[in-house]
């Protein structure tokens, strides 16, 4: 059975028409008349009214969940695991577009246009700063998209692959936040295959010190099942982080250190030294700290507090 259809319209009320077939029931079927839409024939199209290019932008993905693993609330304080995972997404791009910024470097975001988990984190950010972004999606997740003019345009690719194909292409360094097999196997491991580079930011630990591991098996499941692509490339891989960051200030400065460091490089660039300087002796400072006290799991509101403060500093960076 085909993933689905997405086509521009002539005539009619809407511009667009998203089919996704049902297995013994009538197709699904979504309009489109107010977001900037691109159907797969128009990518060229795409690439050149939406893709910013220029020796300060860097094109910038990110991955995740959709909606964390559930069977977790006693581990965060919360049965609302998709609300701190989208607030502890939006804070840290936040403060990393913010580091980018300070060192003249913009940002162009590509996201999955969903209005839900990592993607609506990288909406509120778009609509709280002026930073340039546009999406990619296909048919099949294109009923997950909201119809309205968040998030810049976006390219409907012509099936699943060839959405993670594009999605691969339109970005230089990607942060992974977290996401299961999708975000490993998709989006990281096509990064690999290209010639990026990847920043993990294993969000959800900070929150809590029983943090979500790679693998492990549901309520109901005997299959482990991988859960949180961010852990696992971070313990298969030695070129990451060391030790784990115990805290949500510890890594958001390490996020932005490897960021600004990969943009530098990518954009043939040299980062201030100062203010690189100013991160590591910070981060230094809290894991000495770290050995002596027990981690703090950060709250919403102190991820609120956090976020409207990087808005304030970037806007007046504007």
């Amino acid at each position: 059975m085909p993933e689905g259809w997405f086509t521009r319209l002539d005539d009619g009320p809407h511009r667009f028409v998203n089919m996704v077939p049902q297995q013994g029931k009538e197709p699904l079927l979504t309009y489109f008349d107010r977001k900037e839409l691109y159907a797969p024939e128009e990518q060229q199209r795409y690439e050149e009214r939406s893709l910013r290019r220029g020796d300060d932008i860097l094109w910038l993905g990110i991955t995740g969940w959709t909606k964390p693993p559930k069977h977790y609330p006693a581990c965060y304080g919360t049965s609302d695991n998709p609300k701190i995972y989208g607030t502890l997404v939006t804070a840290l791009l936040m403060e990393s577009v913010l580091a980018l910024k300070t060192q003249g470097i913009q940002v162009d975001i590509r996201h999955g246009a969903s209005d839900a988990g990592v993607d609506a984190a990288v909406l509120r950010v778009m609509e709280a700063i002026p930073v340039s972004g546009s999406g990619v999606n296909c048919p099949m997740y294109m009923p997950w998209v909201t119809d309205d003019t968040r998030g810049g345009p976006v390219l409907v690719a012509k099936n699943k692959d060839s959405y993670h194909d594009l999605y691969s292409q339109y970005h230089q360094i990607l942060l992974v936040t977290g996401g299961r097999d999708v975000a490993f196997h998709h989006d990281y491991l096509r990064r690999l295959k290209g010639v990026g580079c990847s920043v993990v930011a294993d969000v959800m630990q900070t929150v809590s010190t029983t943090p979500i591991p790679a693998y492990d098996c549901a309520p109901g499941q005997d299959t482990p099942q991988l859960n949180n692509a961010a852990a696992y490339v971070r313990e298969k891989n030695s070129f990451t982080y060391t030790p784990v960051p115990r805290s949500f200030d510890e890594l958001s400065a390490i996020t932005q250190l490897t960021l600004v460091d990969q943009a530098c490089r990518l954009l043939k660039r040299a980062p201030d030294v100062a203010f690189m300087e100013s991160l590591d002796d910070s981060v230094v400072a809290m894991r000495k700290r770290g050995r002596s006290q027990p981690a703090v799991p950060v709250s919403i509101e102190e991820l609120e507090i956090r976020i409207g403060d990087a808005q304030q500093r970037y806007l007046s960076l504007s």
